[in-house]
Order: C-alpha cells, then structure tokens, then sequence
C-alpha cells in the first residue's frame, strides 16, 4: 500500500471547490455542533481506531470536513464528508488539478431522488507514480436529495466556468461523500464491488444523519 500522507491531500480535494470565488459560499443550515460518525463496522469493513479526522477551515465560509480509515483485509479506503458547496461540486476537477488521470468512469444512479438509486459517480484513476485510485462520490441537498452532474465526457475539462459559479451560488446547498482506495496497482472487480457496498452504506448514514441534524436546527 501507499502510504496515506494522501489523507492531507485527500482534504483538500474534499474542501476546494472548483468555484472557488470568494463571497459565493453561504452558510449551511446545519449548527455549528453537528457532528457526524460512522459505525465500526460498515459492509464488511472496520474502522481504524483514532482515524477521525474532523477539520474546520474558516478561511473558507463553512467549509469542513469528517473523514475516517477502513480497513477489509489487506486494503485500506478513506470516507470522507465534506460540506457545503454552492450547488454539485464536481470533485472529478479537484483531483484532476492534483495530478491524477482519469482512466475510466461512469455516472449511476439517478439524479434528484433519493436513497440508494441516486446519483454517484464511480471513477478509476492513475498517477505517473505509478499510482492507482478508485474513487466514488456524490453530492445531496439538505433533504437527501442526491444533485445532478454534467455527463461524463465532461469530467476531463479544468475549466474554471465563473457563470456556473454564480448560478450554483444560488442553488441549495450541496453535500458531498467520497470514498477513495488508492495502491500500486488497479483494483480488480471483487474490491470495486466491496469498496462500492462501502460508499452506499457510508453515504445512507451520512444522510440520515444530515436530515435530522438540519431539521433539529430549524
């Protein structure tokens, strides 16, 4: 395995928003004190013990993350929550900037519904390191609605488009979660299926518990 000084930059790939254009961000409904976590065990996997990593950062209005290591066998994968964003963040440009590749991909799901047929999107990546990654995330509102996404051919773009960013300024706010595996190698379909089982398990506790935390703080 890698080794997951990643998790730093993991962070940020989760907080920078490819409509980085200050005074866009507003605030989340969601309290100051929420807090979200996860189970010891999700879809097979076990949580590392002490790998919560909760990070505020007030350069950037409202943004923070939660993030947590599991572990199934001999492979690690990261969790992360990040929120808010003005509208569907395409996380897709964000490690794009870093440095990865994108070498295959694809949209699942349906877009404005809820529950496990909403919309995700599933990526594999490469890094000249050599590097592989196996990403899946997708975005909710405050009612566990998951937002819709450009079509796939679209992810391979860097363009920063300002009119977009003032239109999602506008949108409700977005809520992200993301589950990265990342090695030496690719990974194979068994580990897609079992990291995939993870993501829609992570991603129904994390919009439980988003709903009822913005509905306490109404």
């Amino acid at each position: 395995m890698l080794g997951w000084g990643i998790a730093g930059a993991f962070v940020i790939l989760g907080i920078v928003a490819q409509y980085r254009v200050g005074g866009l961000w507003r605030a989340s409904s969601l309290a100051d004190s929420a807090q979200f976590n996860l189970p010891a065990t999700l879809a097979g996997w076990e949580r590392v013990d002490g790998s919560e990593q909760i990070i505020g950062r007030p350069e950037v209005l409202g943004q923070h993350s939660s993030i947590w290591t599991y572990r199934k066998g001999g492979r690690s994968v990261l969790v992360a929550f990040d929120y808010p964003f003005p509208g569907y963040h395409e996380l897709s440009t964000c490690y794009l900037a870093s440095g990865w590749q994108i070498t295959g991909g694809t949209r699942r799901g349906e877009r404005d519904t809820a529950g496990a047929l909403g919309l995700y999107t599933e990526l594999q990546m490469q890094r000249p390191s050599p590097a592989f990654a196996y990403l899946l995330y997708g975005c909710c509102d405050e009612q566990g609605h998951w937002l819709g996404a450009d079509d796939i051919s679209n992810l391979h773009s860097l363009k920063l488009d300002l009119t977009i960013a003032y239109q999602n300024a506008k949108a409700p706010q977005a809520y992200q979660v993301q589950v990265l595996m990342q090695g030496f190698a690719p990974t194979n379909n068994e580990e897609r299926a079992q990291i995939k089982q993870m993501f829609l398990a992570a991603r129904e506790q994390f919009v439980s518990q988003l709903v009822t935390q913005v509905e306490a703080a109404r």
